[in-house]
């Protein structure tokens, strides 16, 4: 699995129209770190973390989407599955492209 799942955050209509997307307000990074953490209070941060961006992106600029990293560490796969699984089933949430990661 992957120790860290960079991604986009925000409206699901924008969230893959990546040429449109400038950060004009330098948005900082936003790190969730889950390293250490149990299965049951990773899956609690990700959802309080979700809403919390959600909001975030969309008292923002167009496109109301936001970068995050999420951190899952490099011990066993249940972290990285947990996120893995908690982006597919999220429609306000997308993997960030590479080509974007460069220019935020």
């Amino acid at each position: 699995g992957k120790t860290m799942y960079p991604i986009l955050v925000g409206e699901a209509a924008n969230l893959f129209k990546t040429p449109q997307l400038r950060l004009k307000n330098k948005t900082h990074m936003i790190t969730l770190d889950l390293h250490g953490c149990s299965k049951g209070k990773a899956s609690k941060m990700l959802g309080n973390g979700l809403r919390e961006w959600v909001d975030r992106a969309m008292k923002g600029e167009y496109p109301f989407v936001i970068p995050v990293d999420i951190v899952c560490g490099g011990g066993n796969q249940v972290l990285s599955e947990l996120v893995a699984q908690f982006i597919r089933d999220n429609s306000k949430i997308a993997n960030r492209p590479r080509s974007l990661a460069s220019r935020l």
